[in-house]
C-alpha cells in the first residue's frame, strides 16, 4: 500500500485559485493510471492525498514503485491557471503480510506516519513504515471518522475573576466523542491531529460550536462574555479557515442581541509557543485579519518560553495566561511568587489582563489574588464540561 501526498498543494490553490488544483489533481491521476499495473488500484484519498493498492507486493516493490512514482512527479510538467510547474509529492509505504493481524485501519496508520516521517523529512520522497504499536494509527483512524461524523464537541471551562469570583468567560476546549458516547479529552489526540494536519478541521468544528453558543447567551442574556479559542498554526496558516471563520462571526454579530459595532468581540484567539507558528511578525500577518474585525489575542502558557515574550512585544496582547506548573509552583515558593509578580507587573503596565492558569486550590487562588492577578481558571472553579 502507498499513500503520498502532493508537497505544498495549498500554494496552487491560494494563486490560482481551487479551480485551477482540481485541475491539478486530475493530471496526477491520469499521469497515475497510466503508470501502474492493470491489477493496481489508484484513488484520491482526501485533499492531495492520492493511496495506491498494489496487490501481490512485497514491501521491497512496493517501495521501488513508490520511487518510480515520484519521480514521474517531479519530472512532469503540469498545467496551472495557463502555467506551467513541477511538483513533488512524498510517500508513505507498507505491506500486509499474509501471517499479519493487522486491519486495514492498522495498514493505512502506518502509511500515514511514514507519509508524515517523508514531510519531516523535507519532502519529495519515500518513506516505509518504521514499527509502532497498532493503537497508534488506530488513533489517526478513528479521529477522522469523529471529524466526519461531526463528533468533536466543546467543552467549556470558566474564567473567574480573582477579584470577586465573577465569571468572566470561558476557554473552549475539543473533546471527541467517541462512538460509545465516551468523551475524549483533547490532551489524548491533539498530537495525532497535528501530525495527520487534521488540527485546522478540529478548530473549524470547534469556533463555529462556540460562537453558537456565545450568540445564544448574548440573546438570553444580553451580557458579553468572553470566549477564548485555541487556534492551531495550521489552522490560522489556512486563508480560507481564516475567512470562514470571518464569515461566521460576521454573520453571528450581524443576528446578536447585543449591538457590538466597534468594540472588541467575545471572541479571544490562543496562541502558544508548543504551536510553533513561527516569529512574531508571521504571526501577525496571520491573526490580522480577526484583529481588524475586532477579536482579540490572548498568549497561552506564558512563563514556559523565550517566543511568548517576543509575542507580547510585538503583537498587540489582550490577554496573558500564566503557565500552570509556575502557578502551581508559587503557592509554596517565594521565587515562583517573584516570578509571577514580575509578569503580572510587566503584563498591567502594557496594558494586559492576566490570568493564572491550572489553580485547583483556595491557597492557590489567595497567592495569585494578592500578586494582583486579574482572572483565574483551573478545577477549583469547574472542570470543563460539554453543554447537554
Amino acid at each position: 500500500m502507498v499513500l503520498f501526498d502532493l508537497d505544498h498543494f495549498k500554494l496552487i490553490n491560494d494563486g490560482f485559485g481551487h479551480a485551477a488544483g482540481d485541475a491539478v489533481l486530475q493530471q496526477v491521476a491520469h499521469l497515475l493510471q497510466t503508470r501502474v499495473r492493470k491489477e493496481d488500484q489508484v484513488a484520491r484519498w482526501g485533499g492531495e492525498e492520492f493511496l495506491v493498492l498494489l496487490p501481490d507486493s512485497s514491501l521491497e516493490t512496493a517501495h521501488a514503485t513508490a520511487e518510480k512514482l515520484r519521480e514521474l512527479i517531479s519530472h512532469t510538467r503540469m498545467s496551472v491557471g495557463g502555467a506551467e510547474l513541477r511538483l513533488t509529492a512524498s510517500f508513505g509505504v507498507s505491506a500486509w503480510e499474509h501471517d499479519s493481524q493487522l486491519t486495514v485501519a492498522e495498514l493505512l496508520g502506518q502509511c500515514d506516519s511514514a507519509l508524515y516521517n517523508a514531510k519531516a523529512g523535507g519532502r519529495n520522497r519515500v518513506k516505509q513504515f518504521e514499527g509502532k504499536s497498532a493503537q497508534d494509527y488506530l488513533q489517526g483512524f478513528t479521529l477522522k471518522r469523529a471529524i466526519e461524523d461531526d463528533r468533536i464537541r466543546v467543552a467549556y471551562q470558566p474564567l473567574v475573576s480573582l477579584a470577586d469570583g465573577q465569571i468572566m468567560g470561558f476557554e473552549a476546549l475539543a473533546r471527541l466523542v467517541a462512538e460509545n458516547g465516551d468523551v475524549i479529552a483533547a490532551g489524548q489526540f491533539i498530537d495525532v491531529a497535528n501530525r495527520l494536519r487534521l488540527e485546522h478541521r478540529i478548530d473549524s468544528r470547534v469556533s463555529k460550536q462556540v460562537m453558537a453558543r456565545c450568540s445564544q447567551r448574548m440573546e438570553q442574556t444580553g451580557t458579553p462574555m468572553k470566549y477564548m479559542i485555541n487556534c492551531s498554526a495550521d489552522f490560522l496558516s489556512r486563508p480560507e479557515d481564516v475567512q470562514q471563520l470571518l464569515d461566521r462571526a460576521q454573520h453571528f454579530c450581524s443576528t446578536c442581541a447585543v449591538d457590538m459595532t466597534g468594540k472588541a468581540k467575545p471572541m479571544v484567539i490562543e496562541i502558544t509557543e508548543r504551536q510553533l507558528i513561527g516569529d512574531a511578525e508571521a504571526v501577525r500577518q496571520l491573526v490580522q485579519p480577526l484583529i481588524d474585525f475586532g477579536f482579540q489575542l490572548a498568549v497561552d502558557d506564558f512563563g514556559s518560553g523565550y517566543s511568548s515574550y517576543l509575542y507580547v512585544l510585538k503583537l498587540p496582547v489582550s490577554y496573558l495566561k500564566i503557565e500552570a506548573e509556575l502557578v502551581r509552583e508559587a503557592a509554596h515558593s517565594a521565587r515562583a511568587q517573584a516570578m509571577v509578580r514580575s509578569i503580572n507587573s510587566m503584563a498591567h503596565e502594557l496594558g494586559i489582563l492576566t490570568i493564572a492558569e491550572g489553580i485547583e486550590d483556595e491557597a492557590t487562588a489567595e497567592v495569585m489574588r494578592r500578586i494582583g492577578v486579574d482572572w483565574a481558571q483551573g478545577y477549583y472553579w469547574g472542570r470543563p464540561e460539554i453543554e447537554a
